[in-house]
């Protein structure tokens, strides 16, 4: 394969797996998406098996999924490797990524934490001296495997060593691996990568925080799924914090932004390659007047009762 997509999901995660899937198929990219299934239904698995190949996972115990992200490519490889989370919606061409990375060229988006690091690195990974550098996220990632064909087994090995530690979203405290498979990456690229090979995307076209997304983004036309971020235009939207949208602790709050949006709209439109029916959005996250006044009043109703619960815990 020239470039393959690679992504991680379990059943929990359907929804945005299935707008992943659809968002890079609007957009104009035919090339093939590898799901490693981390415990996707057999209906899940049917509905998608037009549009991705789905190869098992390792048999590595992990403590979070995202630990098996190198395993997908180190199963089935490419030229051009394209990891991309299942909490993303594509939202233009990522052609000028590709070629960047077939130049040799190492593609990442600059991580919240962009200066995150961690000298003890180096002994935890067995690796050479850590120097300094941006910290990318590892929620996409385009590398070319003909300019650095060790890289899949090089993190792959790396993830494996601390598929025991928790992460932060175990509860863990942060540090040198409470990022999982994101310290890894980082830590490999700040020692054995040169300095030039990596090359940080602008922050703009790829925004990572809630913050960004729900007051940053503007939608400017939801069928060819345009949007700008600061006037630029931008190439994905990643949701990469809990809860998702779609999750039931998320219905307290408002989902009317760039990323469920969108969502909504790849997953539900006559023209989605895998169509969802409306019944499978959470109501919160429907467009429709009804159900945006239902999701709002739950959202107050639920704001005045802790609020009532607040003063009445002080005044005992």
């Amino acid at each position: 394969m020239d470039v393959a997509f690679y992504t991680v999901a379990n059943a929990p995660y359907f929804l945005g797996l299935t707008g992943l899937v659809n968002s890079l198929r609007l957009t104009g990219h035919t090339h093939p998406i590898i799901v490693l299934d981390a415990g996707l239904t057999a209906s899940q698995r049917a509905a998608l098996a037009g549009q991705c190949e789905f190869v098992p996972p390792p048999p590595v115990a992990v403590t979070n999924p995202t630990l098996w992200k190198a395993a997908g490519p180190h199963a089935r490889p490419a030229d051009v490797i394209v990891l991309i989370d299942s909490d993303i919606v594509v939202t233009g061409s990522l052609e000028p990524i590709l070629d960047s990375a077939r130049q040799g060229h190492v593609c990442a988006y600059p991580d919240p934490d962009s200066a995150r690091w961690f000298a003890e690195w180096d002994t935890t990974f067995d690796l050479p001296p850590m120097r300094h550098q941006t910290y990318v996220n590892a929620g996409f990632l385009a590398i070319s495997t003909r300019a650095w064909p060790q890289f899949i087994d090089r993190w792959w090995g790396l993830c494996q060593s601390i598929r025991t530690h928790p992460t932060l979203f175990e509860g863990a405290r942060n540090g040198p691996t409470s990022q999982a498979d994101q310290d890894a990456l980082n830590a490999l690229l700040m020692s054995e990568f040169p300095a030039g090979a990596l090359v940080p995307l602008a922050a703009t076209e790829g925004p990572i925080t809630q913050d960004a997304i729900r007051d940053e983004v503007e939608v400017l036309d939801e069928r060819s799924f345009s949007c700008v971020r600061q006037g630029l235009p931008v190439r994905l939207l990643h949701w990469a914090y809990k809860p998702k949208c779609w999750a039931p602790e998320a219905r307290s709050r408002s989902q009317y932004h760039a990323y469920a949006r969108l969502l909504v709209r790849a997953t539900t439109w006559p023209d989605a390659p895998v169509r969802l029916p409306k019944s499978e959005i959470p109501y919160w996250m429907r467009p429709d007047p009804v159900n945006r006044t239902r999701a709002l009043v739950r959202r107050v109703a639920g704001t005045t009762f802790r609020s009532l619960q607040r003063r009445l815990a002080g005044g005992n």
